[in-house]
């Protein structure tokens, strides 16, 4: 993480959530909805009605500002590049939700390697702005000290 980055203070709400998927999953191929775990009262929920081409999605009613629960890392990464691409809206390809923050190659997806974290998004050929941190960057957010050490920070 260099110095201009900064991790999120707040969770993604269920409102952010069902912004995106209002935006990019008029049809659903990536099952970026899954209704066993977005419809359960104890998560929140986002309700999905119409059909496929033509999905729209709402938060349950009072949920609104609840954090998003029931999502897979590649759900996650998905709304990263969506937000790192400036939030588009249109079908899931690789201008919407499969490349930016991170590349998300069918390939490697199907084999379970690892997805590519990009540090330029394609897209825009800006500065990736929004992406999930690695191990290392939550440990880096949790315990670094930029006051110690006479301003040279440590942990």
């Amino acid at each position: 993480m260099d110095h201009n980055s900064a991790i999120g203070t707040h969770e993604v709400t269920i409102s952010q959530y069902s912004q995106f998927l209002n935006a990019v999953g008029a049809s659903d191929p990536y099952q970026l909805y899954n209704p066993s775990l977005m419809t359960n009262a104890l998560n929140g929920g986002i309700k999905r009605s119409g059909s496929d081409g033509n999905y729209s999605y709402i938060p349950t009613p009072g949920t609104e500002r609840y954090p998003i629960t029931g999502l897979s890392w590649l759900d996650a990464a998905r709304f990263a590049n969506w937000l790192s691409n400036g939030q588009p809206a249109g079908e899931q390809t690789a201008l919407t939700t499969e490349d930016g923050a991170c590349t998300m190659s069918p390939d490697a997806i199907n084999r379970k390697l690892a997805v590519t974290r990009n540090t330029i998004d394609p897209n825009t050929q800006k500065a990736v702005s929004h992406f999930i941190p690695t191990e290392n960057e939550w440990y880096k957010s949790a315990y670094f000290n930029p006051d110690l050490n006479q301003g040279a920070g440590g942990y």
